[in-house]
């Protein structure tokens, strides 16, 4: 679960990979909710995890910014 910020729909599938929050009545509702829908919340966990390890590791993103700089693997 993570609060929500501009952008973060072009990381994570919301709803999908991430669940998401918009102020602390919003979290305080979420969390009851994932906490009484334990397959729901380990599945949402489950897919933003792989999508972290596919995609968002510091060496992948070390690996971007140094192909857009041109720098050689």
């Amino acid at each position: 679960m993570s609060y929500y910020v501009d952008g973060l729909e072009h990381y994570y599938e919301i709803g999908q990979e991430i669940a998401v929050y918009l102020g602390v009545d919003d979290l305080v509702r979420k969390v009851k909710y994932y906490l009484t829908h334990d397959d729901e919340r380990e599945a949402i966990a489950g897919r933003g995890c792989q999508r972290t390890l596919a995609e968002h590791t510091y060496a992948q993103r070390f690996q971007s910014i140094f192909a857009r700089i041109g720098f050689p693997p």
